[in-house]
């Protein structure tokens, strides 16, 4: 199955009964840089009813997951000094109270 939307370009193709492989190009202002997964069934459609659900395109979504992924760390790789400003920081008055009640 071959889709395009927009400027990027899918391929979706079962590569066995667990896996999708999902090939997607992305156009990025000059660049366009084309990648190969093989996502599980089970991803591909939580992405697919996330997608549905928001009116957005699968791509979109797994972007999305893909960005998440890699800007947001996990406590245990940060340095201690960024471990440090996280445990010294504190909610404003509004937000504890919210979270009080």
């Amino acid at each position: 199955m071959s889709l395009s939307e927009g400027g990027a370009h899918k391929r979706i193709s079962r590569t066995s009964p667990a896996f999708t492989k999902i090939k997607v190009s992305v156009r990025l202002i000059f660049m366009v840089q084309s990648i190969s997964l093989d996502i599980p069934d089970s991803i591909v459609h939580q992405a697919q009813k996330l997608a549905s659900q928001n009116q957005q395109r699968l791509e979109d979504i797994l972007l999305e997951w893909l960005t998440h992924s890699f800007t947001e760390h996990p406590v245990e790789t940060l340095p201690n000094s960024q471990l440090l400003t996280l445990c010294n920081m504190q909610l404003d008055e509004p937000q504890q109270e919210a979270l009080d009640t």
